[in-house]
């Protein structure tokens, strides 16, 4: 019987340990991740954050007092990327350019945007045509920051002069 006690008192002693050894890993961890990485989590945040994307308002037809059209809406696209770095916005871009006809002034317009605002989409075609829009569709999954938004054109059948 004389076993017994010392054998409950090596047991609590070991799983005493087992738990000071768990709750130093913990705290090691915890001091690890607040303190010595803080800056670089604090970085990552900041580029997770949500990013507002503008939609412009609907327009509508317009017409005079005779049912003429004065002005109307014509469909068009705006191609735009979002990317957290530079870097990836370049090799962004030469991929863009082998499926889209995307000379290397076109990119550096677009780096420039994205260096003016970071965090947000850098516009590539600001009216892209149609077939422009259908190759870029077909190829969506291989750019994932691909922003593809319907920009309707405003369309004055009598000229600029109605426009004023």
């Amino acid at each position: 019987m004389s076993h017994q006690p010392n054998e409950v008192l090596k047991r609590a002693r070991v799983a005493r340990s087992i738990l000071t050894l768990a709750f130093v890993a913990l705290a090691s961890a915890f001091f690890r991740a607040q303190i010595l990485r803080s800056e670089e989590f604090a970085l990552q945040s900041e580029t997770n954050r949500l990013r507002v994307v503008p939609l412009p308002g609907a327009r509508a037809t317009i017409y005079d007092r005779h049912g003429e059209i004065i002005a109307e809406n014509l469909p068009g696209y705006s191609v735009s990327i979002l990317t957290p770095k530079e870097d990836s916005l370049r090799s962004a871009m030469r991929a863009l350019a082998r499926v889209v006809n995307l000379d290397s002034a076109q990119q550096e317009r677009v780096v420039r945007r994205f260096r003016d605002a970071p965090t947000r989409p850098a516009v590539i075609f600001q009216d892209a045509p149609f077939d422009v829009v259908s190759v870029l569709e077909e190829h969506r999954m291989d750019f994932p920051g691909l922003i593809i938004q319907s920009a309707p054109k405003r369309y004055y059948p009598d000229g600029p002069a109605v426009a004023a």
